[in-house]
């Protein structure tokens, strides 16, 4: 088979295609024993082509790129305000649990601006430094009482 090439020029570009000659297509299509018209389908797929090549030539890729990043900056901005909002919410979350601590070891009578002084009844122990350390020692030590006065019956 024979092939000759065929210039076209859009939008500034040289477009360089390899087609078939038209004489051995046509007679391929109509040595192939077919009840097919593949004259008129061979006519439909190029005229398609042709509608194909104008709709594209037709758009405008400077807009279909700005909308593309105004959408991608949208989303963005969305995805940035939840992980904001997400992060208030740990925040406050956090602040309360840390205000349900001190209120719990001020009802059990620790005073949070007390310095920690260590008596000698007590067994050494290595020094407690935080005020959260100091007030689960403390909620410790008074769960201890509580149960030595408390004391569960047993069961059998």
């Amino acid at each position: 088979m024979r092939r000759h090439s065929c210039r076209a020029v859009r939008g500034g570009r040289a477009l360089r295609t390899n087609l078939l000659a038209s004489a051995s297509v046509l007679a391929a299509a109509n040595s192939a024993p077919s009840s097919r018209n593949y004259a008129s389908e061979i006519s439909a797929l190029l005229s398609r082509s042709d509608e194909n090549r104008r709709a594209a030539a037709e758009i405008d890729t400077g807009i279909a790129i700005s909308a593309a990043e105004a959408r991608m900056s949208h989303a963005a901005e969305q995805a940035m305000q939840r992980g904001a909002d997400a992060a208030e919410r740990t925040r406050a979350k956090i602040s309360e649990q840390q205000d349900r601590f001190k209120t719990g070891l001020l009802a059990d009578g620790v005073n949070l601006d007390a310095e920690m002084v260590e008596t000698e009844n007590e067994r050494p122990a290595p020094a407690i430094t935080n005020k959260y350390a100091m007030g689960m020692a403390h909620r410790k030590h008074l769960q201890e009482q509580d149960r030595m006065a408390n004391p569960k019956p047993l069961t059998s």
